[in-house]
Order: structure tokens, then C-alpha cells, then sequence
């Protein structure tokens, strides 16, 4: 039986930029201690061990390794070709050839080229608007897209979350062709998404509070973590038992343990499947 355990509030150590009122438009790279960034979200490690992360009030994706930042990818406010910029990120994913980065209050996806740091719209039609499945991914409208996860083919999902209703649902976007299936609907507000394996791909359900796997062979779904009401319990007991606060991030690590950012009480769970869980 998975058992889910508290990491707690604890401290946060400073590895990039410095605290205080957030700045927008601080767009200079420099020395980790010298750089300005503001809400910075999404992040992705490479296989050197850099790390990306995209910050969000200055819509820039940085790339931060050896102590420095750089900025990798931006689309400054009415200054793109798309005549698009870029909003607050939640999410961000890569393969070998490019980043995907959710942003839900542009109602997109975007995808941004690993060798050149191109961006271009890769889902969504910038309106709020859902829309049933379609042909291309860039004619699917998305209400607030959030949670990515790529799959060993590269087709990626999407967790298009909606604030207190079931309207949210998780889309696939195929590969090669772009075309959207939809995994699973009438969902309340799913954010984060992690694979478990191949065939099961996991989500936050934030506005249920709850964590759950869906089979994309058969779409069974089985829980997690999360009894469905808001709290804050079960530390140490049984992971479905537990109570959580509106979690959204969510990852495995290589042991199968997984991470939930429980966001509503401001702490990380650790789900580690069979075992019961001590004290990290």
C-alpha cells in the first residue's frame, strides 16, 4: 500500500536570484547572486545537469549552469512574428529537440527549439474557449493549459485545467501528425503530470484534491493519494487516506517515489509505493 510522507515547510536555500518585491522586465543574464527573476515556475534539467526554468513575470525561459544565467528564449510583449507573447508559465517539458511550455493564461502551448531557441505555438488557439477534439492541435482551444508530460514517442499530454468546475480534461497531441485525443475529461482542475511507466500516466487533480493514474491502454483510473476533501493528515499512514490541499506539481524520481507539491498547505509529500515511509 503506498504510504505518503510530509518533507515539511523547512527552509529555502537560495541557488538562483534574490528575494524581495518582484521585477518585471530585468531581462540582463549574469552571476546567480546579481539576477533579478520573478516567479519563476517551470523547470527542466538537461543532461549535462544545466537548468532551465521559465520565469514568468519576465517571459523569458533562462538557462542557469556554472553559476550563470543566461537567457535562452523569449517573445518580448508585441514582438514576435506571431504577434504573441507569452504569459505566465506553469509547466516545462523537453526531448531531445525541443521544450514545451504550457502557458495557462495565453491559453497555449508553446515549442521552443533546443538548438536555436525559436518559439513558436505548438497547441492552443489563444482563446479561453475549449473546444471538442479537433484534427491539429493548433486549431484546440485550451482554457488554462497547465501540467505537461512527453511520452517515450514524444507525443505530449496536457492537463487543461477550469477553476472550480468539471470541466478540465487531459489531451494527447500525437506526434508527428498534431493531432488531439482526449485521455480524460470531467476532471476538477487537473494540474501536474508525471509518466509512472509507459502505459500509466499520473495527474494532480487539484480541485479534487487527490492524486490518481489513468491506464492510457484501457483508461481505468485508480488513486493515488487523497481521500477528495481538503485537509491536512495522514502523514506517515496510507497515501489514499491522506488528506491534501490542492496539489499541482507532481514527479517520480528513479525509484518510483513520487513527489507531490501539496501547494495549499505549503508542503512536499513523498509517496513511496509498498513501503512505509521513516523520516527523511
Amino acid at each position: 500500500m503506498p504510504r505518503l510522507r510530509f518533507e515539511g515547510r523547512g527552509a529555502r536555500p537560495a541557488t538562483a536570484g534574490w528575494p524581495g518585491p518582484r521585477s518585471r522586465q530585468i531581462l540582463e543574464p549574469g552571476p546567480v547572486s546579481k539576477v533579478s527573476i520573478s516567479y519563476p515556475q517551470g523547470l527542466w534539467v538537461s543532461e549535462s545537469g544545466g537548468v532551465f526554468f521559465s520565469d514568468n513575470d519576465n517571459r523569458i525561459i533562462r538557462h542557469l549552469e556554472s553559476g550563470q544565467i543566461n537567457n535562452f528564449a523569449t517573445t518580448p510583449k508585441n514582438s514576435n512574428s506571431f504577434g504573441l507573447f507569452l504569459y505566465y508559465a506553469a509547466a516545462l517539458v523537453a526531448n531531445a529537440d525541443y521544450f514545451y511550455l504550457s502557458d495557462p493564461n495565453g491559453h497555449r502551448v508553446w515549442r521552443i527549439s533546443r538548438s536555436d531557441g525559436s518559439v513558436e505555438p505548438y497547441a492552443g488557439t489563444g482563446s479561453d474557449t475549449q473546444t471538442s477534439e479537433r484534427e491539429a492541435a493548433l486549431s484546440q482551444g485550451l482554457a488554462a493549459p497547465s501540467g505537461l508530460a512527453l511520452d517515450l514517442a514524444g507525443n505530449l499530454s496536457i492537463a487543461d485545467g477550469v477553476m472550480n468546475s468539471k470541466l478540465g480534461r487531459i489531451l494527447r497531441v500525437e506526434a508527428g501528425t498534431g493531432r488531439v485525443t482526449t485521455v480524460l475529461s470531467n476532471l476538477r482542475q487537473p494540474s501536474g503530470l508525471a509518466f509512472q511507466s509507459p502505459e500509466s500516466l499520473c495527474f494532480a487533480e487539484s480541485g479534487a484534491n487527490q492524486i490518481r493514474c489513468v491506464n492510457l491502454a484501457n483508461r481505468s483510473v485508480r488513486l493515488i493519494a487523497g481521500v477528495g476533501a481538503a485537509g491536512y493528515s495522514g502523514d506517515g499512514g496510507p497515501a489514499e487516506c491522506a488528506r491534501l490541499n490542492r496539489p499541482s506539481g507532481i514527479n517520480f524520481d528513479g525509484a518510483d517515489r513520487l513527489y507531490i507539491a501539496d501547494t495549499g498547505n505549503q508542503r512536499v509529500g513523498l509517496v513511496r509505493f509498498g513501503k512505509q515511509v521513516g523520516v527523511q
